[in-house]
């Protein structure tokens, strides 16, 4: 559970995770995922995904664990 992540876990970085699942396990694209993210940019959303991949892996596996 939660207790056992080793640093305090932010709703930013749970949109980061839910913005990644949504591109890489659910197949949306970027523009789908921008609008329900309500971004105002699309880099904003690459940045996302693309900066914080191995990062938000390692979140959701340990929320899974």
């Amino acid at each position: 559970g939660f207790t056992s992540l080793k640093r305090h876990v932010r709703p930013h970085m749970l949109r980061i995770a839910y913005a990644t699942y949504l591109y890489q396990q659910a197949g949306l694209k970027l523009l789908d995922i921008k609008r329900l993210l309500g971004h105002a940019s699309i880099a904003t959303t690459e940045g996302y995904i693309r900066s914080q991949t191995n990062h938000v892996r390692d979140i959701l596996n340990r929320l899974s664990a």
